[in-house]
Formats: C-alpha cells, structure tokens, sequence
C-alpha cells in the first residue's frame, strides 16, 4: 500500500439509489454501484482535502493540504471525478460550511473573502463535475466525529486536539494541521 494512505474493512454496499443533490439548477442522480469516491474539503488557505475510497470491501483513505491555486484545485477535483468515473465508483463531497466568525470573534475581512473565495471555487466545480455534496457546519462534524469542544481552548490548542484525534484514528497517515479537520469530517459523515 504506498505510504500516506490507511486501509480499513469497507461496510457492504446497498443498491439503492441515493437522493438527489441541488447544484444551483443541476439536478445530479446518483445510484451505489461497486464502490464510492468521497471527498471532505476543509476550505481556506491551509485546509485540506480527504479523500476515501471505498472499492468492493476495501477502504482507502488519504488526505493532502488544498493545492494552491483555483485551477489547481477545480484539476484535482476533476482528476478525482474522472477516476471514479474510470473505476465504476460514483462520488461525492462534503464541504465544511463556515460563517465570518471563529469561536465568537470575527475574523479579518480580507482573510473571511479569501476563505469565502475558496469555498465557492470549491462548490462551483464541485456543481461544473456535477459530484453530488453537502455542506456541513463545524459544529455538526465535530459533534459527529466524538471530538468534544472548544471550551477553555484557544484556537491553536484546538486545533493540536484535532490533529491528536485524526492521528490516533488514521496512525499510518502523516496528519497535519492541514489535513486533520477535513480527515475528522470525512469520519463524521
């Protein structure tokens, strides 16, 4: 197995079809064939990206920091697209939905427009490839992801906490800061 990715036992696999996604006035169908693509995107300019593989009974899972760049990351949400579409696997997403304000505090407006900026390129291709997703709130994930709360932590020792708990889940991933709220929300959903 190459280094950076985790294999687990995957749930069986039901035939039924899935609801059906709004992407602004695309409708996208989708029905489980053999296995899925799911991708969890953490948007902002040190987010990343998990992505797990689920093909017959096997489970892979990996995660890499968003690439730089809008073009760069609409490609590598093409690449995966296609990659499902060439093993018979359909694909989905969820993306973390996030308003201007981190635990209470606002946050600078430059920096809330490039995360806002991010966001909708990642919503706009995700709508273009027609891959069904979702947006979650933080809250939402980290309740279902069994993470706890913020309660008496500033950002940064939230933030280590999370990628402690992504790293005891996923032990043969190299977690970052980057990588462990989008591998927690993949976990949640």
């Amino acid at each position: 197995m190459p280094v950076g990715q985790e294999e687990r036992p995957a749930a069986v696999l039901e035939e039924k079809p899935d609801p059906q996604v709004d992407c602004g006035t695309v409708r996208v169908s989708r029905t489980v064939t053999k296995g899925e693509i799911h991708l969890a995107f953490d948007p902002g300019k040190s987010g990343g990206i998990a992505i797990r593989t689920v093909d017959g009974f096997k489970s892979t899972v990996r995660a890499v920091p968003i690439p730089d760049g809008e073009t760069e990351l609409s490609e590598f949400i093409r690449q995966q697209r296609d990659r499902a579409r060439e093993n018979g696997l359909n694909i989905s997403a969820v993306v973390e939905k996030v308003g201007g304000f981190v635990k209470g505090v606002a946050s600078p407006g430059s920096s809330m427009f490039r995360f806002g900026r991010s966001t909708g390129v990642i919503i706009g291709a995700l709508c273009a490839l027609r891959i069904p997703f979702r947006e979650i709130p933080p809250q939402a994930w980290q309740k279902n992801a069994g993470t706890g709360t913020a309660l008496k932590l500033n950002r940064t020792q939230w933030k280590r906490k999370l990628k402690e708990i992504a790293q005891q889940r996923y032990p043969s991933l190299k977690v970052t800061l980057s990588t462990a709220d989008a591998l927690l929300m993949l976990d949640s959903v």
